[in-house]
């Protein structure tokens, strides 16, 4: 079978960088954001805590550690679990596929089967893919695809805001009206969250390689939290410093804030401030291989977790997050207090998935994977669990003993 092949490529890499600050103290962070005004969050033991919705948009370099870009210059390819085409109908006229359909999709010209690998590969045309509706779209991505990892594109879809695209629209995209329509077409919805995985439809689709670029970017963009405190009453001097330096396990915040709530110049902190060493180093920055290698692979979600006070992190992966829970851990109701660990998991294998850090009111810090291109956000407790969590019983909250 011969594959469609386009121009390959290019890494516009010295046009694209770009460069922000998010914090008020002027740290520089990898990326870009763009935010609206901070409006009220909200007030508790924390105080009056203010946040708004900032988009981080990756450098170049980062842009081109998504999946296997090469593979998107084929087409679209599909991968099946097979051992041959009428196994593959099977599959795909469950899905409620039209006949002429399922007929164009499994056109002899277009199907390799590899009956020793039990596998069956299928090149579909262009219009017959851009043609599936939405539920036909999830539940074949989703329910099919994704579970060959060969198939790069739907087992590690793009991720959206529940809100769609709309969510990453904060600035100009540089992209046409046209693309971002076929965005939003393409999107599919799993349980409660938007993924993406039609990036071969996009370049076949795209005027140039520059354009190519531009949709790798923006699909890669990720929503997070900027957030600051209100110090405007020296009275609160105290109930802020039992909650920021929750039990003595962060103290590195209580000067400025004893020094901010006595200085009626000062309104606010800057929320990256309030955060332990390793947190305030991180947050809103990508990984880097010079700086953040664990062993021989990158931070995830439990090593970011299991180390938020930590001011010299271990280098070690904790892929025994059970032992590591009960060697450190007590279990709570529900998180109150800064730092405390939202633990999810699988709820048919009992397997994690998920870990992160309460931060306060609806806030947490966290790490979404492994990859590179993928930075470390805050995000709202709704956004993960629409994310992560299947049933409400799989989720389940930890405080470190000895900690508030």
């Amino acid at each position: 079978m011969k594959f469609r092949r386009l121009p390959v490529l290019q890494a516009f890499a010295c046009g694209f960088l770009s460069l922000g600050t998010l914090s008020a103290a002027g740290s520089p962070k990898s990326g870009r954001a763009f935010a609206d005004d901070f409006t009220v969050h909200s007030i508790g033991r924390w105080g009056v805590l203010e946040s708004r919705t900032i988009i981080l948009e990756p450098l170049a370099n980062r842009v081109l550690m998504q999946p296997d870009y090469e593979a998107a210059m084929l087409g679209t390819v599909w991968h099946f679990e097979a051992d041959s085409v009428g196994a593959v109908a099977d599959q795909l006229r469950d899905l409620g596929l039209r006949p002429e359909i399922l007929a164009g999709l499994l056109n002899d010209s277009a199907t390799e089967v590899d009956p020793e690998q039990n596998r069956v590969t299928l090149q579909p045309d262009t219009a017959l893919v851009a043609a599936l509706s939405p539920m036909q779209r999830s539940r074949l991505y989703s329910k099919i695809l994704f579970q060959d990892p060969v198939n790069s594109f739907y087992a590690k879809p793009f991720i959206h805001p529940r809100e769609g695209i709309s969510g990453l629209m904060l600035r100009r995209s540089g992209l046409s009206r046209a693309q971002l329509s076929k965005i939003e077409a393409f999107t599919y919805r799993v349980d409660q969250q938007n993924y993406f995985s039609d990036l071969p439809l996009l370049f076949e689709s795209a005027r140039d390689d520059r354009e190519r670029f531009q949709l790798i970017r923006f699909l890669s963009r990720e929503k997070s939290y900027a957030f600051r405190l209100s110090v405007s009453n020296p009275s609160d001097w105290e109930r802020l410093e039992d909650y920021w330096a929750a039990g003595g396990l962060n103290p590195d915040p209580l000067p400025l804030l004893k020094a901010a709530t006595q200085s009626p110049q000062i309104a606010f902190i800057d929320g990256l401030h309030l955060l332990p060493p390793l947190p305030r180093k991180l947050l809103h920055t990508y990984p880097s291989i010079y700086g953040n290698g664990v062993g021989a692979s990158m931070p995830d979600c439990y090593w970011t977790a299991f180390n938020f006070f930590d001011v010299n992190p271990s280098d070690r992966i904790f892929d025994r997050v059970d032992i590591y829970l009960e060697s450190r851990y007590e279990t709570i109701a529900e998180p109150d207090e800064f730092g405390d660990l939202m633990l999810i998991s699988d709820p048919e294998t009992g397997k994690p998935v998920h870990a992160c850090n309460y931060i306060a009111g609806d806030l947490f810090f966290t790490k979404n994977g492994l990859s590179m291109a993928r930075p470390w956000v805050v995000e709202r407790r709704d956004e993960i669990l629409s994310m992560y969590a299947k049933s409400a019983d799989c989720v389940q909250y930890f405080r470190l003993r000895g900690g508030t």
